[in-house]
């Protein structure tokens, strides 16, 4: 692609990695601007779509709205290219969060991994459907796989202490938000930290 959308796209994504308000606001900036000089640059797309649905985008924006803003960039990216494997990964976050279709998440998960079996993202996708399905030992073995591959990626250390929290190991769930915070001391959904620490 143009350099100048490759910059904004590595700018966004670090953003968006953040997840925080301020973070996941200008990721959605960047995004945009690097689908405007290229509108066939599919990552961009994808990761626009992404971050759309971790709540990214201007606060006059429902959640409705932001649903529908994300799909459209998902079916952009898909169209544009159909071998695109983190296209496929942010349509099954769609079909899990935004219409509760579980089984459709899942199948759009197993796609992407099989795409790309050697990306941690996707590795990691399957044990996000394992714990938003209560298969959190799977959830965990996903994680920890993930993290192997790749570890200083925040939200999954959130969602392996999310998985181990569900599982009712607290000191492992407050290890990994610990983790979490010492990468981006910003994120925005902490209280998994306060939860855990009141159980304890």
């Amino acid at each position: 692609t143009d350099p100048a959308a490759y910059q904004l796209f590595l700018k966004g994504q670090f953003l968006k990695r953040q997840i925080s308000r301020d973070s996941l606001h200008r990721a959605i900036e960047a995004f945009k601007q690097a689908v405007e000089i290229d509108p066939a640059y599919v990552p961009a797309w994808a990761e626009l779509a992404d971050t759309y649905l971790w709540g990214g985008g201007s606060d006059e924006l429902s959640y409705e709205e932001k649903i529908a803003l994300a799909d459209q960039a998902i079916e952009k990216a898909i169209n544009t290219d159909p071998d695109y494997a983190f296209a496929y990964y942010v349509r099954g976050v769609s079909w899990f969060i935004s219409k509760h279709r579980f089984n459709k998440g899942i199948e759009e998960f197993e796609l992407a991994l099989k795409l790309d079996p050697d990306t941690a993202f996707f590795v990691a996708a399957i044990g996000k459907g394992a714990l938003w399905t209560g298969n959190f030992d799977l959830a965990i073995t996903q994680y920890k796989t993930a993290l192997a591959m790749q570890p200083v990626v925040p939200e999954f250390h959130w969602f392996l202490g999310k998985a181990y929290l569900s599982s009712g190991r607290l000191d492992d769930a407050e290890a990994s938000f610990r983790t979490l915070l010492s990468l981006s001391p910003s994120f925005y959904l902490e209280n998994e930290l306060w939860q855990t620490l009141l159980l304890k």
